[in-house]
């Protein structure tokens, strides 16, 4: 019996040891060439559309994948009608829920609203992530947001 366990073992030992061979390395977000990446900025706002500009990006390729804002509209005015996070001169958008603070959070009189949403959207190089938002004429008093996710530097892959 003990030199059947034996060969059982033994055999399981050289078929992982073969299996071990063909494993192919892949590349996630957490080994060390993704380097983590944020950027805080506030908006400005003519007539019905309001943009938030991050700056170009750097490294060759950047993912966003976590967006935040918080915005404070006039307490007359209706709902903003759509957010987006947009990669400037591109056709790149990925459309973000609203949510408000609830009709009795008010702050200097305006009503505020947010973003909180998970995304992914890439940019290369030089690429400008933009926030739009769309809203009634003179509604958004201000708005501000955060983008966050990895980029990856140069020559690494």
């Amino acid at each position: 019996m003990r030199h059947l366990t034996t060969s059982v073992w033994a055999i399981l030992l050289a078929s992982t040891a073969a299996s071990a061979q063909t494993v192919t390395s892949t590349n996630d977000i957490n080994t060390p060439v993704n380097h983590p990446y944020q950027v805080s900025a506030l908006g400005s706002c003519s007539a019905t559309v309001c943009v938030v500009k991050f700056p170009a990006t750097a490294a060759p390729r950047t993912q966003v994948q976590h967006v935040s804002c918080l915005m404070a509209v006039k307490s007359s005015a209706a709902a903003p009608a759509a957010v987006g996070l947009i990669i400037a001169n591109t056709n790149l958008a990925n459309y973000l829920p609203l949510f408000s603070f609830g009709p009795s959070i008010t702050m200097e009189g305006a009503k505020n609203f947010g973003v909180n949403s998970e995304t992914q959207l890439f940019a290369v190089k030089g690429q400008q992530p933009q926030i739009l938002l769309s809203a009634a004429s003179g509604a958004v008093e201000s708005i501000q947001c955060t983008i966050s996710g990895y980029h990856t530097n140069a020559g690494q892959t």
